[in-house]
């Protein structure tokens, strides 16, 4: 039992250390270049070891307010959705632009209802911001 305890603590609390690929001699100096981290393996290490202090946060966050936890979450799925939504009324205005200089005639009523869209998707956004 002893040595299942020890083989696990010896591989956790092992710090990496990284291979030595190319050794150099520059006059007196010996110039080692090591091999890159792997930022993704070491971001997940990370995740892995705070999963349980998140899971305890959010329960105790969820027990001292479920509505405040569920808005914020919504506010923060829809900040997420924000720039594509601009980014589709910012198209469909410019498809008018186009329309318009093709020597077509304008569509007002899309038109207006495209400035109104984007308008109150900014204003929707900069609130987003407030609560979050």
């Amino acid at each position: 039992m002893s040595s299942t305890s020890s083989d696990s603590e010896s591989t956790t609390g092992r710090k990496y250390k990284p291979r030595v690929i190319k050794v150099e001699q520059k006059g007196i100096y010996t110039v080692k270049t090591l091999e890159s981290i792997n930022s993704l393996r070491e971001w997940v290490k990370a995740l892995r070891a705070s999963t349980p202090y998140i899971s305890r946060l959010l329960k105790i966050f969820w027990t001292l307010s479920p509505t405040r936890v569920s808005i914020l979450i919504m506010a923060g799925l829809s900040k997420a959705m924000m720039p594509s939504l601009i980014i589709l009324i910012y198209k469909r205005f410019l498809d008018q632009v186009q329309i318009v200089m093709n020597g077509q005639t304008m569509q007002w009523r899309r038109m207006i209802l495209l400035i109104f869209l984007g308008t109150g998707v900014q204003i929707t956004s900069h609130g987003l911001d407030v609560v979050s």
